[in-house]
């Protein structure tokens, strides 16, 4: 069985890995934060149509005319929001 080198608090990330690997970790770091992030948003937007579609089916409990409006503003979030995810 093969032992991995110990390394010892003195040695820097410099000499562990290279400039290339250290740049492809970079950039593979930010890229899963940026991934990260627009999977949150979506989420938190998923929600939201969720919750406007709880609102609108209150909404024409009490008045059923108020379909046209009600889609109307439901479709135009949807659109903004999906929009603003591209």
């Amino acid at each position: 069985m093969t032992q991995l080198p110990q390394l010892n608090t003195n040695t820097t990330l410099a000499q562990i890995a290279s400039p290339h690997q250290l740049r492809v970790a970079r950039e593979l770091a930010k890229a899963m934060s940026t991934n990260q992030a627009r999977e949150l948003l979506a989420t938190d937007l998923m929600y939201k149509v969720g919750n406007l579609s709880l609102i609108q089916e209150e909404i024409l409990k009490n008045n059923p005319e108020a379909q046209v409006y009600t889609d109307y503003i439901l479709r135009a979030f949807t659109h903004y929001a999906s929009e603003h995810l591209r």
